[in-house]
Formats: C-alpha cells, sequence, structure tokens
C-alpha cells in the first residue's frame, strides 16, 4: 500500500511529507548586494559629506533642485561603518526570512522597496520642512518597512499561527523607534516613514494573497 502524506500504524498518525527548507532569496540577495556594495566603498572611505553625497546619498536639495531622484534609491545601499551594516543586515536577515517566507520573494522585494522609496521621501519632506540639510544613508527606512509589515500580519492574518505574537512584535517596533530617537545621528523620519509604508503596502499586497487564495 503507497504512503501519501500520512500514514496509520499501531494506532497513530505519522506526518510522512518532507519538510522543504525555504530558502529567502531575496532577503540573501540584498543583503549580498548591500555587503559588496559597502565593501567597495569602505575601501575608498567617508572621510568628508561630499564623498557621501558623491556615492549616491540622500539629501532633499540634490533631489528636489537639482532633479537627481536617484538618490532615493542608491542611499538605501550605503553605510557609514561596520556597525552601522553588521546592525541593518542582522534585522534584515531576521525580519527578511520571516516575512519573505510568508509572502513570497517578489512581494518582500516590492514591499521592501516601496518602504524604502517612501521613507526617503518622508526624510526630504521633514528635513526640507525644518530646512536642514541632513545626508542620509542606510537602509533602515526599507528595514522599517519589513517590521510594519510584520506587525500588519500578526493583526490582521488571524487565521494562521506566526512564529511572532502581536506582542513581540508591538516591542520590537517601540524597541526599534524608541533606539532611533535617543540617538541624534539616526534619520527617525525615515524609520517611521518606512514603518508606516511597510503596514499599507502590506495591506495593499494582502488583498493579492487573499484573492489568490479564494481562486
Amino acid at each position: 500500500m503507497m504512503e501519501d502524506d500520512f500514514s496509520y500504524r499501531n494506532g497513530y498518525q505519522r506526518n510522512t511529507r518532507r519538510t522543504v527548507t525555504f530558502i529567502p532569496r531575496f532577503t540573501i540577495a540584498v543583503i549580498l548586494l548591500n555587503l559588496l556594495i559597502f565593501l567597495f566603498t569602505d575601501l575608498f572611505g567617508f572621510a568628508y559629506q561630499e564623498e557621501i553625497v558623491d556615492w549616491g546619498a540622500l539629501e532633499w536639495y540634490s533631489v528636489l533642485k537639482q532633479g537627481e531622484w536617484y538618490r532615493i534609491f542608491t542611499s538605501m545601499f550605503l553605510h557609514s561603518d561596520m556597525e552601522h551594516i553588521g546592525n541593518n543586515m542582522f534585522i534584515l536577515a531576521c525580519m527578511g526570512y520571516y516575512l519573505e517566507r510568508e509572502i513570497g520573494s517578489v512581494r518582500c522585494g516590492i514591499l521592501y522597496f516601496g518602504s524604502g522609496i517612501l521613507a526617503g521621501c518622508t526624510s526630504m519632506v521633514y528635513n526640507m520642512v525644518q530646512n536642514s540639510f541632513v545626508v542620509s544613508i542606510g537602509a533602515s527606512g526599507a528595514i522599517f518597512g519589513t517590521i510594519g509589515a510584520l506587525l500588519y500580519i500578526v493583526l490582521f492574518f488571524k487565521q494562521k499561527e506566526f512564529q511572532y505574537s502581536i506582542q513581540q512584535v508591538a516591542f520590537l517596533v517601540f524597541l526599534s523607534l524608541y533606539s532611533g530617537f535617543v540617538n541624534q545621528e539616526v534619520d527617525n523620519a525615515a524609520h517611521v516613514g518606512g514603518f508606516i509604508a511597510g503596514f499599507f503596502i502590506m495591506g495593499l499586497l494582502s488583498i493579492g494573497l487573499r484573492r489568490k487564495k479564494n481562486q
């Protein structure tokens, strides 16, 4: 007798389906790209603010007045030092793996880059209103988008069991935002913008996920 997914022997049920190891391809690719870019730029160093701007850092005047819109994207792949990129990539590895496993690589990519772009826009608007010429780099805006997406999942995907509880994700959100607000060198506008963007982008993506499930 052929065994399918389950077999019954001696009065108990045994699952014979093989567990498939999930590989978060998008998350791995983004981490590797960030590391390669950091290694390349670190060879030349960021000794002066002008050098950071030349590499593609985000600055509202260059974007809005000089039309260098590419900076919203390139700034997501620049990091100042080992601690900066180490912290960001560690959080991305943890959050990205779980998120990509739940929504897929394509949707994870849309959410990551969408959150990063909107985080950059939020940062520019805030600094422009403050008449501040702050230069921003780092993937944290996009990473906060993944945190916002996870909060949406634990709040509204109640039909599934998840690794993280609402309390755990809420604490992660609080801890992440608090650590930013106590550090004057952190672009908190980008963090808040990325988090809100990730939450609402996940809401839009969930419409497609529900439609696919119902087909």
